[in-house]
Parts: structure tokens; C-alpha cells; sequence
């Protein structure tokens, strides 16, 4: 993790908000990209399904590495 990592992200999401408690209590350096799930359904376009074929938020971008799920997400984290 030498990069700045970025959270695809959906504020109102409880996987999301897992995500964002474990970046930050691990002082973690991330930011945040907001993904227009509702009514926008950003998550289902071309570029995000290219990320996350099951078209589900959150998404961590770590460099080159792309993780979708919380929980491989926050095995990567740990």
C-alpha cells in the first residue's frame, strides 16, 4: 500500500461506512470518490461494472490492485 489508496464510495451504504471506519482508525491515507447510486445508478455503468462485475459498492483502488467487497477489502487493509 505505497499509494494513495481511493474508496469508490456511497455515504448512505453500510459496507461503505466499514471501509471508511477501518481506513480511518488504521490513519490510513485515502480519498474518497462519491458514486451516484441513488437515483443516479452510477455503480451499474460500464466503467464501474469494468471494476466490479456485480456492480456493488465499495470499490479500493491500492495502485494497480482492485478490491470490491468489504470483507476483501478489509482483510487487504489488515
Amino acid at each position: 500500500m505505497g499509494s494513495v489508496l481511493v474508496l469508490y464510495n456511497y455515504e448512505l451504504d453500510d459496507s461503505c461506512y466499514r471501509v471508511r471506519l477501518a481506513l480511518s482508525l488504521l490513519g490510513l491515507e485515502w480519498r474518497a470518490v462519491a458514486v451516484d447510486v441513488f437515483p443516479g445508478k452510477e455503480h451499474l455503468s460500464p466503467p464501474f461494472l469494468a471494476m466490479n462485475p456485480s456492480g456493488r459498492l465499495p470499490i479500493l483502488r491500492d495502485g494497480d490492485l482492485v478490491l470490491y467487497g468489504p470483507e476483501a477489502i478489509l482483510a487487504h487493509l489488515a
